[in-house]
């Protein structure tokens, strides 16, 4: 049972009700308008908005996280704070001379999801004749970023899906969509920088428009680019102006150092009200949105959102809630030793470089556990299924496509996406929108990836992140659009191929959800290794760890053992509650009845491994000595 938070408001519950009611009306009646369908409030979000509402009748202000899972309704919902702040701006601190709400979202990655319902929460598409005017609550929405195409994608889409109901005064600049029933100055529309922009919007706002909220969607990461800083300054200028910020990503937004992170911490400071987004708080996001340690007082909800419990069910769903995760997931763990062929790697090295021998062997575990788990041929399997493969390095992302296509062919569709690809948010955008298909990818799905429709997320790098892991969890834990999707039926599959331990882990994600880990290891998980890769040969052995199912269940025989090498390391020994970790036949016979042999086979294996290092070793010292032969030969020919 979920109680909302009670407090000293002035206003009643029943007076807080008619305001929440009168916002998610307001919302629903311009949804109907422009999508011409119903729409109702999740109960997951009517709760953060009730509690919303409170905070800023009691207190004039709020500065709160809203921690929710991947595909929990987080955009519709900051566009329903946003809509809730323009209505209750009276009863904001200083609401009378501040005027504009700023939102930092990683507009670089940013996809229609976040545009689309503050497009309708804004109010500007049901006024196409209405030049000049706006109805309370209304606002006129800037959505800026010095990544043009960027800008152009968004246009492109929004101009198809509202043909005809977008006001014809709405500005699609280079660097600015803006939607607002006001003309704005050519200054502005042909601004070729931040600054410009944001400076002649100020301009305006202070003059013609003072009366109306300004809602600005900004990315942070465009500023961090530049070489100048005076866009950094005009947003500190903007201090006194601020109504609201809200944060989208805030575990990656405000990560920032140096001025720039400085700034965007004095403007969360300075407005009284800052609500930071995310699945995964880190105590620095806590910090910086409410200068307190991450704790369930400043959860908008009062408590985490525990992804366990909206899988099982437990919680947060109203009766006609549709889910919000799949109810089940397979989570298969392997180990991997790289042994490199003729230099010595560290261990960074061995990843931020490519092998082609460990993506062969990688494809081939990917393929045939694909296939167990989804109990399909391989012919049928793609066809039918999505998903994701995450690469340590852009050269090894490449390499894994080649090896992908050799295996499958020319029936499979096989999406690449990293930065030297000529347009990967294309890739990424066709590959969601596919029905089936591979995606292989090194940090462009970070952030932003929405695909609800994803099957299986193959993770072919070493994460050792808890918070890392929770974030690419996430991306194949959605509730699938698809009533067909294979999920469903077997549920979401992990394959992590480079695993030191076993990350599926119940109390673990818990404490990452509830705001528990540090942020400075935080989120260089998620980049991968992408710059100056090189080839190198090195025999790679892979070895089996164990496998997680949520819920817990009656575990399937393991894989005939002829076909992969089977680890002596042991699977947790206590299963947690409501998971189920399995073990393979091989390893439980030899725990109960042969603990000797089990011991004398990891000797062996450790003196195999000893043996083919020396041999490596004197391979590689061969190798330099017939090298450096071979140029003093060279010399000397050169100089008879």
């Amino acid at each position: 049972m979920v109680f909302y938070y009670m407090s000293s408001s002035p206003y009643s519950p029943d007076q807080i009700s008619i305001i929440v009611e009168k916002i998610e009306d307001t919302f629903q009646k311009r949804f109907h308008t422009i999508l011409n369908t119903e729409w109702k409030p999740r109960k997951i979000q009517e709760i953060a908005l009730r509690n919303y509402v409170d905070e800023i009748i009691t207190h004039g202000k709020c500065k709160k996280i809203v921690q929710m899972p991947t595909g929990s309704g987080k955009s519709i919902l900051l566009s329903l704070l946003v809509l809730a702040t323009v209505y209750l701006r009276q009863h904001i601190e200083g609401g009378d001379k501040r005027n504009i709400i700023l939102i930092f979202a990683p507009l670089t990655r940013i996809k229609f999801q976040l545009l689309e319902p503050l497009a309708i929460a804004s109010g500007i598409t049901t006024l196409p004749k209405e030049k000049g005017s706006l109805r309370n609550p209304s606002f006129p929405l800037y959505v800026m970023s010095s990544d043009v195409k960027a800008i152009s994608r968004l246009s492109q889409k929004l101009q198809k899906q509202y043909a005809g109901k977008i006001p014809h005064r709405t500005t699609m600049g280079g660097i600015i969509l803006a939607i607002t029933p006001f003309s704005l100055s050519s200054s502005i529309t042909e601004a070729r920088t931040l600054k410009n922009a944001l400076q002649k919007i100020i301009e305006q706002t202070r003059k013609s428009m003072s009366k109306h909220t300004h809602v600005i969607v900004l990315c942070p990461h465009t500023l961090k680019k530049t070489k100048e800083e005076r866009e950094i300054t005009t947003l500190e200028q903007l201090k006194d102006k601020i109504l609201a910020v809200f944060v989208d990503e805030a575990h990656i937004m405000l990560d920032f150092r140096g001025k720039l992170g400085n700034s965007l911490a004095k403007l969360v400071h300075e407005a009284p009200v800052a609500v930071g987004f995310t699945a995964t708080p880190g105590q620095k996001t806590c910090n910086i949105i409410a200068h307190e340690q991450c704790s369930p007082k400043i959860f908008l909800h009062k408590e985490p959102i525990y992804s366990y419990e909206l899988m099982l069910r437990k919680k947060w769903l109203g009766k006609d809630d549709k889910p919000i995760l799949v109810e089940r997931l397979v989570a298969r763990f392997y180990r991997s030793k790289i042994l490199p062929a003729l230099t010595t790697h560290t261990s960074i090295e061995l990843w931020k470089n490519a092998c082609r021998e460990r993506v062969k062997k990688y494809a081939e575990i990917t393929l045939r556990d694909l296939e167990r788990h989804f109990k399909l041929n391989r012919r049928e399997l793609f066809s039918k299924i999505k998903v994701l493969v995450l690469a340590p390095n852009m050269r090894e992302a490449d390499i894994w496509k080649e090896t992908l296509q050799q295996y499958l062919g020319n029936s499979t569709q096989i999406f690449l996406a990293h930065s030297n690809v000529s347009d990967p948010q294309g890739e990424i955008e066709k590959f969601v929108e596919s029905n089936a298909g591979i995606l292989i990818a090194v940090d462009m799905v970070k952030i932003g990836f929405n695909d609800p429709n994803l099957d299986a997320l193959i993770i072919a790098r070493p994460v050792q992140s808890m918070v890392a892991y929770v974030q690419m969890r996430g991306r194949v834990l959605r509730y699938p659009e698809d009533p067909d999707r294979l999920k469903l039926k077997h549920g979401a599959f992990i394959l992590h191929l480079a695993a030191e331990e076993i990350l599926e882990d119940q109390k673990k994600i818990a404490g990452v959800e509830r705001g528990g880990f540090p942020s400075p290891d935080s989120f260089s998980e998620l980049v991968g290794y992408e710059k100056h890769s090189i080839e190198y040969d090195a025999t790679v052995e892979v070895s089996y760890l164990a496998e997680i199912r949520v819920p817990q269940e009656t575990a399937e025989q393991p894989r005939s053992p002829e076909t992969f090498e089977i680890s002596t390391t042991s699977t947790p020994s206590t299963p947690l509650h409501g998971y189920s970790s399995t073990t393979t036949e091989r390893e439980v016979k030899s725990h109960k009845t042969a603990p000797s042999k089990n011991f004398l086979q990891r000797v062996l294996n450790k003196l195999l491994y000893l043996l083919r290092r020396i041999w490596l070793y004197i391979r590689k010292a061969v190798n330099t000595l017939l090298a450096g032969i071979a140029f003093l030969l060279r010399r000397i020919h050169e100089h008879v």
